[in-house]
């Protein structure tokens, strides 16, 4: 069951294979790596009055970020529009397109129901109780 879910990441270029490990008495395993070079990540913290946005390769290394003054309390909408506009220009400037991008995570100041993608009662963000980010 593992070696086919590793497959298919492979099949995809998610995973890639990184050489071997020593022997250890038995067959010499392969070492995998995420393929950093399949595609990218749009990361974003946005907090009560400064948010930070970036763009990333899949092996964590960032390629262009931004920290901006920009409160929360501007509400859902025009915040979350205003990062999407973010997000476009940060991949512009790592030479990057939506279509290599792989995910978007997005951290807020307050509590969240994680299943789905809703703020519970944040004190710090009024008007996004309930907001589907």
């Amino acid at each position: 069951m593992v070696s086919q879910r590793v497959e298919a990441l492979i099949a995809v270029g998610l995973v890639v294979e990184d050489g071997m490990t020593p022997s250890t008495g038995g067959r010499r395993a392969v070492r995998l790596r995420f393929g950093h070079e399949a595609g990218v990540v749009a990361v974003g913290h946005l907090g009560a009055t400064h948010s930070r946005l970036a763009v990333a390769d899949l092996g964590g290394t960032l390629l262009a970020e931004v920290a901006v003054d920009w409160p929360v309390k501007s509400g859902p909408a025009r915040t979350l529009e205003w990062a999407a506009h973010q997000f476009r220009e940060l991949l512009e400037a790592a030479g990057k397109t939506a279509a290599d991008l792989r995910g978007i995570g997005i951290g807020v100041p307050g509590p969240v129901q994680h299943a789905e993608g809703r703020p519970i009662s944040p004190g710090l963000m009024p008007g996004w109780d309930g907001f589907p980010i």
